[in-house]
């Protein structure tokens, strides 16, 4: 298996699908989850994969945000920050877009996506 280093953007998204999806079916608890995170966000594209799979989710992950994924989080630094913010300016971006063009379901979308970003900021 490639370590969480040296994982492609690609394969970070599918890591991060699989933890999330079993932190939700009860087979991962919080700490082994942040455990699992952290090692993924230590590298660029570590954290963009999981930020991409776990922020526009309908996985309620992010929107319970456990203690101890916070705190993981919050070690990571400046490039969790960095990225937290992009998502954050993308999202508003595209939610406004949506709603003008009357896509109201990825206008829903994009506005998850936007109140995540704010709660992890």
């Amino acid at each position: 298996m490639v370590s969480t280093l040296e994982m492609s953007f690609e394969e970070a998204m599918e890591a991060a699908a699989l933890w999330c999806g079993a932190w939700e079916q009860g087979d991962l608890s919080d700490e082994v989850l942040a455990d699992k995170v952290a090692d993924l966000v230590a590298s660029r594209d570590g954290a963009r994969g999981f930020f991409v799979v776990s922020l526009p989710a309908e996985n309620p992950l992010m929107d319970r945000l456990p203690e101890p994924l916070v705190m993981a989080l919050r070690l990571a630094g400046e490039g969790v920050v960095d990225l937290t913010v992009r998502n954050l300016a993308m999202s508003t971006a595209m939610a406004v877009y949506h709603l003008r063009v009357g896509a109201d379901e990825q206008a829903s979308g994009s506005k998850r996506v936007q109140r995540r970003s704010i709660e992890l900021l």
